[in-house]
């Protein structure tokens, strides 16, 4: 009986350092975050970069979009043909 109280109150002293070492993780956490959130500050873009142009590979995303639904629409009018 005392064997099993002795481990009982080991138990519990282990449950509440974890606690306490848990409550100091979120606290310095909490603390140390905002520093690093307030500190970085965003640079302005460089001014001498050319912008990037949006057609470079938007005809080929939309052909292969193209092509894919095509594609689909095919296969499903040919699996509606055959359950006929």
């Amino acid at each position: 009986m005392t064997t099993i109280k002795s481990l009982l109150l080991r138990i519990q002293k282990i449950i509440k350092s974890m606690k306490n070492a848990l409550t100091l993780l979120l606290f310095v956490v909490f603390m140390i975050t905002p520093i690093f959130i307030f500190t970085s500050v965003a640079q302005p873009p460089n001014p001498t970069t050319e912008p990037i142009p949006i057609d470079g590979g938007l005809g080929f995303l939309l052909a292969a979009g193209l092509a894919y639904g095509a594609r689909k629409l095919h296969k499903k009018k040919k699996e509606e043909a055959e359950v006929e």
